[in-house]
């Protein structure tokens, strides 16, 4: 699987989405701008077609959302996928609070987010998705990863470092799995 940096173009050549049809209004080209804009965002290609696009929106230096979508027919590639979903989520990347919200409906995105060691917290929160319909929440939170000095704001924001490019790859490059 080759990883790139996430671009809002590549949406037009995610085919589909397979069960997360709701999230194209979501991730209408001003919306993929702002997932652009809020976070280290990447994009897999397997045999030059898209099969998946995830990443993150920080909301504090220690606290963020995360996305992703996954072609209908990446599931033969579901290892590959996984492995570097859940590389990126323990060891790139330096936020210490993880959270995915899950379409209530959606249990594949349920059974992938608690495979990716992620715990849901609190009950459904209703009118929470695009659509309006209600998600769960699931968190993710490395105890590892303590408060430390001003400097891991600048490196988060991306003005001192690097926050999950794969593979430590910088914005622009690529990387193979």
């Amino acid at each position: 699987m080759r990883i790139v940096p996430f671009e809002p173009d590549h949406l037009e050549e995610m085919a589909d989405l397979g069960g997360q049809d709701w999230m194209l209004g979501y991730l209408a080209d001003d919306h993929a701008e702002a997932l652009a804009a809020g976070g280290p965002g990447f994009t897999g290609f397997i045999d030059g077609k898209v099969v998946g696009m995830a990443g993150i929106t920080l909301l504090t230096p220690y606290r963020a959302t995360t996305w992703a979508a996954v072609s209908r027919w990446s599931a033969r590639h579901f290892l590959t996928i996984h492995r570097a979903v859940w590389r990126f989520v323990w060891q790139e990347c330096t936020v210490a609070r993880l959270e995915a919200f899950v379409d209530m409906d959606y249990g594949v995105g349920h059974r992938w987010a608690k495979m990716l060691g992620f715990e849901p917290e609190g009950g459904p929160k209703e009118f929470y998705l695009a659509d309006g319909r209600a998600a769960q929440e699931y968190v993710r939170i490395r105890h590892d990863l303590r408060r430390s000095s001003r400097s891991d704001e600048h490196r988060l924001r991306g003005d001192g470092g690097d926050i999950g490019n794969s593979a430590g790859q910088r914005a622009g490059s690529s990387s193979s799995i």
